[in-house]
């Protein structure tokens, strides 16, 4: 089905776990473990309900999506997800994963 959580993440039930816990998969294809009392349900449109399809994703695409929907680390009070923009503008992200699902640590690569 789809849902909307409480904080706004839109997406599709796509494992309804115990202890009141829902997973739902987003348009990026990150999946996000939720309380299911913090889901209202929603329509999508095809095209977004098209972009949860986490099996369109390559396995290292996937693993990306994880990795930017799960990271995130606080400095001087303000939050950096995996992926951000440098002072200049420039997206950038904290890790990678290659196509041969290697993850690399890229803040040494600036």
């Amino acid at each position: 089905s789809h849902v909307q959580h409480s904080n706004g993440l839109r997406g599709v039930v796509t494992k309804s776990g115990g202890a009141g816990f829902t997973d739902v998969t987003t348009k990026t294809g990150y999946v996000a473990t939720v309380h299911r009392q913090d889901l209202t349900k929603i329509t999508l449109t095809a095209e977004e309900a098209a972009l949860c399809d986490r099996f369109r994703l390559q396995p290292h695409e996937w693993l990306q999506a994880q990795m930017d929907g799960a990271i995130c680390a606080v400095y001087e009070g303000r939050e950096f997800g995996n992926c951000f923009a440098t002072k200049t503008g420039r997206p950038q992200r904290m890790f990678t994963v290659e196509s041969n699902g290697d993850v690399r640590g890229e803040l040494c690569n600036w």
